[in-house]
């Protein structure tokens, strides 16, 4: 049996791993930022077994809480699903706006980081997942401070995987698409508005967001399978190969999205390679 620790366990994502990892026998402790609310919303997840946690990744106290679950708990997976999306343009972000959506995606992510490695070091295992998306290796319109938080955390997650390799703790990086959940709820926008940006790409691409309800989205259930299968090297991921992959891009919109991001980085590089290389040093 394998010990989970998930934060933002209430919804979305972290809500179908949560329940996913406990009906097939293992152990989940949910952190959510009101576990009374999500007691009534959730209520197979303690009918399976699993334990809520009330905790806001946004506070300092965030990593001693995790610390002490780490080692009381053995833990054996920290997942990072806990997050919300900043949409507009910029500009029009103001400095409490920005600091809010990077104290909760990455400083959030960072102090449960903190709080699972002293236990997972002195093991000499345990695995951890950084939820991040298309926002963490394309940089839209109108996602700006968004992206910037993503990217953050996928800069972060190679450094670990790094640091953390001589002690055989494992980084994944999981980048999902976009799925049918409540994410679309939890979309916040800047109290300035978006001004002279309404018919431009940040303007459109706030409209398109706000539309997805309407559009074909992915089966949540369905990726939370194959990202536990992942995690745990087994069922669809159990070939060799697919553990040893840091990036792990779901859905059917962001495994392309990600390959033509990867060739124009290519193919500007190349354009790039004579200027770039005429500065090298001198003999």
């Amino acid at each position: 049996m394998t010990v989970f620790l998930i934060t933002g366990a209430s919804s979305g994502l972290g809500l179908a791993l949560s329940l996913g990892a406990l009906r097939c026998g293992h152990r989940v402790i949910g952190a959510t930022r009101d576990s009374t609310k999500a007691r009534t919303a959730n209520p197979e997840f303690e009918r399976l077994g699993g334990v809520w946690l009330s905790m806001d990744v946004s506070c300092s106290s965030c990593e001693d809480c995790v610390r002490n679950i780490a080692e009381k708990e053995n833990v054996d997976v920290l997942i990072n699903s806990a997050g919300y999306a900043l949409l507009g343009p910029v500009e029009q972000i103001s400095d409490v706006e920005a600091h809010a959506q990077m104290e909760t995606n990455f400083h959030g992510t960072l102090r449960t980081v903190r709080g699972v490695l002293p236990t997972f070091r002195s093991r000499r295992s345990g695995t951890i997942v950084n939820i991040t998306s298309g926002a963490g290796f394309i940089g839209l319109a109108s996602r700006g401070l968004y992206c910037s938080s993503k990217f953050a955390v996928e800069g972060l997650s190679e450094a670990l995987a790094n640091e953390l390799a001589p002690f055989s703790i494992r980084i994944i990086i999981a980048e999902p698409g976009a799925y049918r959940t409540n994410f679309l709820e939890t979309l916040t926008f800047p109290e300035a508005g978006i001004g002279e940006y309404s018919d431009t790409p940040a303007g459109k691409m706030m409209e398109l967001t706000k539309d997805m309800k309407n559009r074909k989205l992915g089966n949540v259930d369905k990726a939370a399978s194959v990202l536990l299968d992942v995690i745990l090297g087994s069922g669809v991921a159990a070939d060799e190969a697919i553990q040893k992959c840091l990036r792990v891009p779901l859905g059917q919109d962001c495994w392309p999205l990600a390959k033509k991001e990867a060739e124009a980085w290519v193919k500007e590089l190349d354009t790039i390679e004579a200027i770039s290389m005429s500065v090298g040093a001198e003999e």
